[in-house]
Formats: structure tokens, C-alpha cells, sequence
């Protein structure tokens, strides 16, 4: 069972996000001719830069989040939904929060970092 999105911070990607598709083809070069393209794996796994507007007691209550409830990244969660879909998603972190002050200001913080959207599990 994934770890909860805590309630108290943003709902949604608050300013913007990127989309990418995962690797699922390696290429392998050959003596003559073209290369070879393998497929290695079934389903690709979305990776999505997120970045959401939050205040001081909100990236308080990240900082905790990210340290504590999923390990400093090392485990999934969810209760936040996809920015496409609407649908709740597990999301497992794929880079370390990038945390910059909004300029001029000492209480509104952008928060950036890749999360990965999980397939769902086999029934």
C-alpha cells in the first residue's frame, strides 16, 4: 500500500508540468545494415516534471513528507491525481525536490521534481 499525499498540500500541479514517455526500445548496432530495435518492456512508465506553488507551512509539511512518510523518496504514494486523466495515481519519486523561493518573497516556494506515474497492478 502506497503512502497518502498529504492533504494539505496542493491538489494539483500548481504551475505547470512536462510529460514524457519511458524507454521501452533498445537499439543495438550490427555489422551491416540497420540497427535492431528491441522492445523491453510492455508497458511504458509516464515521467512527469511537476512543479507546485506552495507557502512556508505547506513546504514544512513536504519537507516531512518527503523525509518521513515516503523515506526521502525511497517509497510510492498516492491520493494525487493525474494532470490529464483527473484519476488518482501512485506516483514514485524519480529525483530529489528542487525547492526555490518565489523572488521577492520569503513565504511562496516552487516545488519541482520528477515523479514517475505507476501502472496499475495486475488483478
Amino acid at each position: 500500500m502506497a503512502a497518502a499525499w498529504d492533504a494539505s498540500l496542493p491538489q494539483w500541479f500548481s504551475v505547470a508540468y512536462a510529460r514524457r514517455h519511458g524507454d521501452t526500445t533498445v537499439f543495438h548496432k550490427t555489422l551491416s545494415g540497420r540497427p535492431m530495435a528491441y522492445r523491453i518492456n510492455a508497458v511504458s512508465i509516464q515521467a512527469i516534471n511537476a512543479v507546485f506553488v506552495m507557502t512556508a507551512a505547506q513546504l514544512s509539511t513536504f519537507d516531512t513528507f518527503w523525509e518521513t512518510t515516503i523515506s526521502g523518496g525511497s517509497l510510492p504514494f498516492q491520493d494525487l491525481n493525474h494532470p490529464e486523466t483527473g484519476v488518482n495515481t501512485v506516483w514514485q519519486p524519480q529525483s530529489i525536490p528542487e525547492i526555490t523561493p518565489h523572488e521577492g518573497s520569503g513565504t511562496i516556494f516552487d516545488v519541482s521534481w520528477e515523479l514517475v506515474a505507476l501502472p496499475d497492478a495486475p488483478a
